[in-house]
């Protein structure tokens, strides 16, 4: 029954993006329904390491926070836990194996090509696992050989961080916001969309604003021509600065690490209402119907065609905008799946 119920997730760190999005607003509206959630975090942070004692006591010092953490389970006794991808970023599975022989039920949730990394491994952690979480058909595809039982739970947006209607009067604006958003490692795919951006730039006035982590990471794009506005990313204030952008851009190279992506900042423009354009990789093609609620480019002249339209039509960018907010609703947010994400861990 309701109370009996306990879930424990094994999370990569409040900043990491998978964390923020797949497992956390989970959390929330699992407590909200009165279920007792215990969140372990990684420490450091899965990615990071604490400069003042290095690199490699850095990586000690996360497992035997994991080793501690697993202890703990062992005499919580939680119904299910979930582990987030994997608990490190390497290629042994020691603390998932002890994980997978306490007597709760354990879901793996995989929204990211990490299995390319680690194919050992994953095939590994897939098969310890009682239930596997793919975020999109394209990874269940690749998962589901291994697995015991198997579902898609997209990645979603808990719309209450979002605006409830659309943030500005299209008709009156002048320069348009092209806006991304995204960590600094992904800034580099924008350099797919500047040929384009520079072209349309002779006809429309519009510029570029870039939300992400640091400043320096703008290095990597050829802005030459380009006027960019850069705005550090703080989870207080990037989705306002996110909501003020015209139009949202998700340039991707159509490569194999890329397909597995679960399109997660252009459900972000989305849910702020924005008209997006985005390569035509992964699940991006699966939540884009283009011309209805978004456009898809491939090719720079289709990135200058898609770009023109928007910047021109300030009908067409209310319209994408407004369906594109009505898919976030009906298939990404997290209203509309928390019944099945329950149904995972209870059942």
């Amino acid at each position: 029954g309701m109370s009996t119920e306990r879930f424990l997730f094994m999370v990569s760190g409040k900043n990491v993006p998978s964390t923020r999005f797949r497992m956390l607003p989970y959390v929330s509206a699992l407590r909200s329904l009165g279920y007792s959630c215990d969140v372990a975090y990684s420490y450091p942070e899965k990615y990071d390491s604490y400069r003042l004692i290095g690199w490699r006591l850095s990586q000690r010092l996360k497992r035997s926070v994991r080793k501690w953490q697993v202890l703990k389970a062992g005499f919580t006794g939680y119904s299910a836990i979930v582990i987030e991808r994997e608990l490190f970023d390497s290629p042994d599975f020691q603390i998932e194996e002890q994980v997978s022989k306490l007597s709760a039920k354990l879901i793996l949730d995989v929204d990211d090509g990490v299995f390319l990394r680690y194919p050992e491994k994953f095939r590994r952690l897939v098969q310890l696992s009682d239930h596997v979480i793919a975020g999109s058909s394209i990874i269940a595809a690749k998962l589901e050989p291994d697995s015991k039982s198997i579902s898609v739970i997209p990645t979603v947006l808990d719309l209450d961080e979002y605006p409830t209607k659309m943030q500005h009067d299209h008709v009156t604006d002048a320069a348009l916001r092209i806006g991304w958003i995204g960590t600094d490692s992904n800034v580099e795919y924008l350099n797919l969309v500047m040929p384009a951006i520079r072209r349309i730039q002779q006809e429309h006035s519009c510029f570029l604003r870039v939300i992400t982590g640091s400043k320096s990471s703008l290095q990597k794009l050829d802005t030459d021509g380009v006027e960019v506005e850069f705005f550090q990313w703080d989870p207080a204030t990037a989705i306002q600065k996110l909501s003020e952008c015209h139009i949202g851009v998700m340039p991707l190279p159509d490569e194999e690490w890329q397909q597995y992506k679960c399109g997660c900042k252009l459900l972000q423009y989305m849910a702020c209402w924005i008209p997006s354009i985005a390569s035509p990789v992964g699940v991006n093609r699966d939540i884009i119907r283009h011309g209805s609620n978004g456009l898809l480019a491939a090719t720079t002249e289709e990135w200058q065609n898609c770009l023109g339209r928007l910047l021109k039509q300030h009908t067409l960018r209310n319209e994408l905008g407004q369906n594109g907010r009505s898919t976030v609703e009906e298939s990404f947010s997290l209203s509309s799946q928390i019944t099945r994400f329950l149904t995972v861990l209870t059942s």
